[in-house]
């Protein structure tokens, strides 16, 4: 499991709970997760990047996680980071739903989907 996630990494352990946890609840079929990222005073000593992720279940928070990032002090950065920790915890084969205000991201999604890659959305 994430096994190509260096053991060295902080948030190894805590992600490899998660998907853990999505995998012994696995009767559900569809997964809902809202992400965020942020960055916080940028171009300063004091510039920081987060991104958190919150999974519903039935209309309650399931699991929450979120964590501080650093090198390439970007809101980008921030966001793909929380999007790719959802995708990290969902189980296999199960559909899966993002809710993100990155607009960014998915006028991305949306060029990609449009293009001749092979995307399901």
């Amino acid at each position: 499991m994430l096994n190509f996630v260096p053991d060295h990494y902080p948030t190894k352990n805590l992600l490899t709970k998660l998907l853990r946890n999505n995998i012994d609840n696995n009767e559900d079929y569809n997964y809902t997760y809202y992400t965020d990222g942020s960055l916080i005073e940028a171009n300063s000593e004091r510039c920081s990047m987060m991104c958190s992720i919150v999974q519903v279940k039935n209309e309650q928070i399931f699991a929450e996680f979120s964590c501080t990032l650093s090198l390439w002090p970007s809101t980008h950065h921030a966001e793909i980071t929380a999007i790719l920790a959802a995708l990290l915890i969902n189980p296999p084969e199960k559909y899966v739903t993002i809710y993100t205000d990155s607009l960014s991201l998915i006028l991305h999604y949306d060029t990609l989907k449009s293009s001749d890659c092979h995307l399901t959305s």
